[in-house]
């Protein structure tokens, strides 16, 4: 399955619309599209469709990049704001701490930070999921039902891991691209873009895997 989707982006007439989602990553805003490109490459391995979408349909395709970024958005605000709340607490026990010792103030802070890291990590391991829901599903909403989403993950908890797993090394290798001297950042936004569509569409099988389980 991971070798199938893997070469889907790079078979015949596949690669220019690559070319394509790398070229349209590059702007802000504009990215939108190539995010959108990605959910709607999900929402068809999630149906057992393994082929990459036109590029049409351009409007659609950028609700659904902007969908997916205000469920990014929407997961990281908590840890986030809890992450700048502990610093906020760091610099005034940094002060209280040039005046005096304060154990309770030191050990607050501590504990702000280690719930907002991991809070931020479950989130962060739950939003594939989530954005799978939303491109199978085309509600936004189902993005939200953290019950349902969990569920999911249950049905099929190996595939998942494993996918997620993989797309982080997937995305960590593609990082090294930017120490390559002046081309390797153009080679990264493409190879960004190639290594987003496969991820999506590992996602997307792996959602539909999940559903045999969530239906018993």
């Amino acid at each position: 399955m991971i070798e199938r989707v893997v070469k889907m982006p790079l078979e015949a007439g596949n690669w220019s619309r690559v070319l394509v989602g790398g070229i349209l990553a590059i702007f802000p805003i504009i990215n939108f599209l190539s995010m959108g490109y990605c959910v709607e490459v999900m929402e068809r391995t999630s149906r057992s469709h393994y082929e990459m979408p036109a590029w049409d349909g351009w409007s659609g395709k950028f609700l659904k990049g902007l969908g997916i970024s205000v469920v990014g958005f929407a997961y990281m605000i908590v840890p986030a704001l809890l992450l700048s709340a502990t610093g906020l607490w760091s610099s005034v026990s940094a002060q209280t701490v040039a005046t005096g010792f304060d154990p309770i103030g030191i050990a607050g802070m501590g504990t702000a930070a280690l719930i907002s890291v991991i809070l931020f990590m479950i989130l962060a391991f739950l939003i594939p999921m989530a954005v799978a829901k939303f491109a199978a599903t085309g509600d936004f909403v189902a993005a939200f039902r953290f019950g349902e989403i969990v569920r999911h993950i249950a049905a099929a908890p190996a595939s998942y891991i494993t996918t997620f797993v993989f797309a982080i090394a997937l995305y960590a290798l593609v990082s090294l691209l930017n120490a390559v001297p002046y081309l390797g950042w153009i080679l990264a936004v493409f190879a960004y873009f190639y290594v987003t569509v496969v991820v999506a569409a590992l996602f997307g099988v792996v959602y539909q895997k999940s559903l045999a389980g969530t239906n018993h």
